[in-house]
This record gives C-alpha cells, sequence and structure tokens, in this order.
C-alpha cells in the first residue's frame, strides 16, 4: 500500500475510533464498601448518571443495587441517604450493616419515601435528622 494511500486512510479510521473514545466511567467511595459509579464529568465538574453499588470480594463492584440514578447523596456513622434523579425524585436510606455482603447491603435500603417520610424514617434508623447530602451529580 502505497503512502498515499495509507494518508487517505488516517481520517476515515479517526472518525471510526472516535465512536469509542470519549465519556469514561468513574467510581468514588462514598463509605466504607459503598461506591457511586457513573460517567465521568470531567475536569471539575459532577459525575453523570450515578448509580450506587457496593464492593463485596465476591462480586467486586458489579451491578448497581437499585436501578435508580442519583442526584444526591450523604451518609453518616449508620446509613446513606439517597436522592433519586428527576423526574421523579425520591428518597432513599441503606442502613450501613457491618460485615455485609452485597445481597445484605440491597435488602437494607429502605424507600422509596416522600420528603416528610424520609425525615421520620431517618430518625428512627439514625436517631436524628442531622445527615446530610455531601455528594452532588448531574443528570443526562
Amino acid at each position: 500500500m502505497s503512502i498515499h494511500r495509507s494518508l487517505l486512510l488516517l481520517p476515515l479510521l479517526l472518525i471510526l475510533t472516535a465512536c469509542f473514545w470519549g465519556d469514561e466511567y468513574e467510581d468514588e467511595q462514598i463509605v466504607g464498601n459503598y461506591y457511586v459509579s457513573g460517567l465521568d464529568g470531567g475536569w471539575e465538574e459532577p459525575m453523570k448518571d450515578a448509580y450506587l453499588h457496593f464492593h463485596d470480594e465476591k462480586f467486586g463492584l458489579a451491578d448497581a443495587l437499585f436501578p435508580r440514578t442519583l442526584s444526591n447523596i450523604g451518609f453518616s456513622k449508620k446509613c446513606l441517604i439517597m436522592l433519586t434523579s428527576p423526574p421523579n425524585e425520591q428518597y432513599y436510606i441503606a442502613r450501613i450493616i457491618s460485615g455485609a455482603d452485597r445481597e445484605v447491603a440491597r435488602k437494607n435500603i429502605l424507600g422509596p419515601f416522600n420528603k416528610q417520610d424520609f425525615l421520620r424514617k431517618l430518625e428512627q434508623v439514625n436517631g436524628d435528622t442531622l445527615v446530610s447530602f455531601t455528594y452532588y451529580f448531574a443528570n443526562l
């Protein structure tokens, strides 16, 4: 193949490989074995389409603990609090259980709640409602 023909194919190859570049997934530890995973938002931008995951020795970071994208998450020593993405924003509480595997973690997710019921349940689980959202995510 001549150099001229190779130079003509180079733009085509760049266009085709560009389809595979772009959005990258990232994982961020929230607390203990709880992580969020989503699309890298870029330089100083929030993660996009974030899902809650649990890391355990058997499965690593497998599928999401529940099938809703998150807009906010926070935590205390006893629980994680989560707000799902619009248009149907709902609150969830994940009780943190020492020594849990992913199935125990999944079974200890409470909700969905509206804001009033969420605050009532948070006080039962955490002993107060002082937990605040500390992570914010963008949604596509």
